[in-house]
């Protein structure tokens, strides 16, 4: 493998690069090479149709302010671990709908002012939720 820090590379041959503690790099051959993030945190601001970009962040955090009737969820790379917090808010009983390509997504909890939160992995097609969703935070 070789990698080009200053830009992007294309990949020779498949596998992963570890390029330091906060990067890593999942790469198939002929590929361009894509930084799935770590640790990054990212405030999804309010839509009925939100989208959570995974180039950008891993963990996600949105304030219900009406229900989410469709959302979507983009550019997560296989092995990419995903953090999601869906809180109320001083309302509650918003209705939130999970992403087509996200299985086991929990039901939110109804409570104003409190949030769910849930986490899984995605293997190159769909995330799926390892932990139950966890209500009342």
């Amino acid at each position: 493998y070789f990698l080009d820090i200053a830009g992007t590379s294309t990949a020779r041959e498949s596998g992963s690069i570890s390029s330091g503690q906060d990067s890593m790099f999942n790469v198939e051959s002929g590929s361009t090479l894509v930084r799935a993030p770590t640790g990054a945190f990212s405030t999804v601001t309010f839509s009925a149709t939100p989208t959570f970009d995974a180039t950008a962040a891993d963990s996600f955090k949105i304030t219900l302010t009406s229900n989410v009737t469709s959302s979507t969820l983009s550019g997560a790379v296989a092995g990419q671990r995903l953090s999601f917090i869906l809180c109320q808010d001083s309302v509650g009983s918003r209705t939130f709908a999970w992403p087509a390509n996200v299985k086991g997504g929990a039901v939110i909890g109804a409570t104003l002012s409190t949030c769910t939160g849930q986490s899984g992995v995605f293997d190159g097609t769909n995330l799926y939720m390892q932990s139950p969703g966890l209500g009342g935070m």
